[in-house]
């Protein structure tokens, strides 16, 4: 009887150890196929993000392209030189010029006449190619006038409104509650960026690294703080909202639809014959020793913010198209260069000009500074773009001062 106890228990605890091994066993199997349908997803994943890079490359590859053969096909239908001008306005800009040893091309526009229109300088000086009135320049920071009037596009559609919250459109990013559109066109929202991708990125890529990295300064809400990143996550907000790619709409609403002759994508500006190379140096000396070299990287981060290049001829045309309001609304076109804050001048892309007259555009980068001044009718205008700018050594040369200097003396006469 003892004996029959003994083993009652010996094989109850015999079978408890099995059923146990046997569930380990179930419980690795079934652990072992869950992570292996995990990684089976993360590569599926990964395969299908691989294709959607590989065609969104394919279609920024084609607009590219499409404008290189743009660019060569207009190469006869140029605007033209206008080297001598009796107007006092510009002979006050030459003087300055002239001081600066100005590189680059100058536009002046007075009652919708072209009155001056010259190249300074080397374009390309590997090949002794000089620049002329359809040189064709990164224009930077100017770019993000064309983006926020896309958006405003959007807000005459009825797609979206300035008063949206941020968190509407991208609920994760700090603060987005609190911040609207129209806070990010005057760059008032608080929204701060201190880290970019070192690598190639496609419009989602970015937008997403951006998106997470994004850091918000509640006390900053309302204060003007020049920041990129509000003008990056606004063409995220454009990409969201239209469901097509920043270049798309660009390349359609405004180089197609305002037959721009002279206008496209980096980095195809090195590429085309009239593309002016930015050169960096000193203050006084002008040797084009200093080269820029786009890097990949630095091309993708600058999506809505700085990634296109245009002649003096093209940034004149879309620009008064832009203040006047037919790139939109004059409705529209005040809603976006009004800063909420009444203090501010800047919104939508532009500085307003505390004089009344109208408005100014400026950017910088990779060796180019580039200057716009322009009257609230269109009529009268300044472009500088300058293909040799370094700014740290070369700041006070900007070109602003003297764009505006020469557009009060235009709308005095």
């Amino acid at each position: 009887m003892k004996f029959r106890n003994v083993f009652l228990k010996w094989a109850v605890g015999g079978l408890i150890i099995l059923l146990v091994a046997a569930g380990g066993w179930l419980g690795c199997t079934q652990y072992s196929l869950n992570q292996q349908s995990r990684q089976l997803a993360h590569v599926q994943g990964e395969l299908r993000s691989a294709k959607r890079a590989i065609r969104y490359q394919a279609m920024v590859s084609r607009l590219r392209e499409d404008t290189i053969r743009q660019f060569e096909k207009n190469h006869g239908n140029q605007d033209k030189l206008v080297a001598v001008s009796k107007n006092p306005a510009v002979n006050q800009l030459l003087a300055a010029l002239k001081r600066r040893r100005f590189v680059g091309t100058a536009l002046v526009v007075k009652n919708g006449r072209t009155i001056y229109h010259r190249g300074f300088g080397y374009a390309n000086f590997a090949k002794r190619r000089r620049n002329t009135a359809n040189s064709a320049f990164l224009i930077n920071s100017i770019l993000k006038s064309l983006t926020g009037a896309m958006l405003m596009q959007e807000v005459g559609k009825g797609k979206l409104k300035v008063s949206d919250k941020l968190s509407k459109f991208y609920p994760k990013i700090k603060g987005a509650q609190q911040i609207t559109l129209h806070q990010m066109l005057e760059m008032t929202s608080g929204l701060f960026e201190t880290r970019w991708p070192k690598t190639v990125t496609t419009e989602n890529q970015l937008l997403s690294y951006v998106t997470k990295h994004a850091y918000f300064q509640s006390q900053q809400v309302g204060r003007f703080n020049y920041q990129p990143v509000n003008f990056i996550i606004l063409a995220g907000v454009l990409k969201k909202v239209t469901g097509q790619s920043y270049y798309e709409l660009f390349n359609r609403r405004i180089i197609q639809k305002y037959h721009l002759q002279q206008t496209g994508f980096l980095p195809t500006l090195t590429h085309i014959y009239n593309g002016a190379i930015g050169y960096g140096g000193t203050l006084n000396v002008r040797n084009y020793r200093k080269v820029n070299h786009f890097t990949a990287a630095g091309i993708t981060n600058q999506l809505g913010v700085g990634d296109v290049y245009m002649s003096t001829g093209d940034l004149y045309r879309i620009e008064r198209r832009l203040v006047t309001g037919r790139l939109t609304s004059p409705a529209l076109t005040a809603l976006q260069t009004t800063p909420v804050n009444s203090n501010g001048i800047y919104s939508g892309g532009l500085y307003k000009l505390r004089s009344g007259i109208g408005f100014y555009g400026h950017g910088l980068g990779n060796f180019y500074e580039d200057s716009l001044a322009i009257s609230n009718n269109g009529q009268d205008a300044v472009v500088l773009l300058s293909n040799y700018f370094e700014a740290r050594t070369m700041k006070i040369y900007s070109g602003v001062p003297v764009a505006l200097q020469t557009l009060d003396k235009l709308v005095e006469n």
